[in-house]
């Protein structure tokens, strides 16, 4: 490994063990904890990429190492975190008890079909991420919702419920198949063959239009929900991204 690599690919590892701990809040149910570390998840993958392009230290190693610290950190924590929101009271009646031993070892769980079908979110991030390593045609814009916006728009939600401008969201929530609309709503944006601009954050005139729009969203939106404001400017980063297609937008060949 070359010496001018071991400071992005140190930067990847970061990324990588504050989404395992990401994990572990997501598991207690300690979701703003969740959220902080995903925030720096998405600080230390955005920063890795970075220095490895100023110091001309791309390699094929960091290249497969940031797609696995973004499939824990982006992929598994949003899918734990509609996880545990589903293991709470309203599953209760669906609970089953299953014990069996296995190789001398007593196993007993509470089994709850519902509650596993967020991991749904994780085989589809993983599938977009290996897509994304091995095309060509996403240098310059995305196709499907990167992951990391995935995770910002999922993970802090439980949060943003609890404002009360967004009471009227949370009666949806409140439903046991929500899980599978959530889920399926998820999948689909990962791998909708829709291009995606990429935020370049020049902040001059080579910035487009669709840049300079979710820019002043994002201060507005911040103005009023402070971080809980995550999800939000994800949506909004979706829309603007499908109006600026169905305005300039030409047929993607997905590889």
């Amino acid at each position: 490994m070359k010496s001018q690599s071991i400071f992005p690919n140190s930067l990847t590892l970061l990324n990588l063990f504050f989404g395992c701990i990401a994990c572990v809040f997501s598991f207690w149910g300690v979701i703003s904890g969740a959220t902080i570390c995903l925030l720096l998840c998405v600080l230390f993958d955005f920063l890795d990429g970075s220095l490895a392009r100023r110091l001309n230290s791309q390699s094929l190693l960091g290249k497969y190492l940031d797609a696995l610290a973004d499939l824990v950190s982006f992929g598994v924590t949003p899918a734990i975190v509609l996880h545990v929101m589903y293991t709470h009271e309203r599953l209760a009646v669906w609970n089953k008890q299953i014990d069996f031993d296995l190789f001398g070892l007593s196993v007993g769980f509470q089994w709850l079909p519902l509650s596993i079908i967020p991991f749904l979110i994780t085989l589809c991030v993983a599938f977009r991420l290996a897509r994304f390593g091995s095309s060509d045609n996403q240098k310059e814009s995305f196709i499907g919702l990167p992951s990391p916006a995935l995770a910002l728009l999922i993970v802090p939600f439980p949060l943003l419920l609890q404002h009360p401008y967004l009471d009227f969201f949370s009666q949806f929530f409140q439903s046991t198949y929500s899980i599978i609309i959530t889920t399926i709503i998820g999948c689909i944006l990962v791998l909708m063959p829709l291009k995606m601009f990429k935020l370049k954050l020049t902040f001059n005139r080579s910035q487009s239009w669709s840049e300079w729009i979710l820019y002043i969203i994002t201060l507005g939106l911040l103005f009023f929900f402070q971080f809980l404001a995550m999800p939000l400017i994800v949506f909004s980063y979706i829309v603007i991204s499908i109006v600026n297609h169905l305005i300039y937008g030409k047929k993607l060949r997905i590889s």
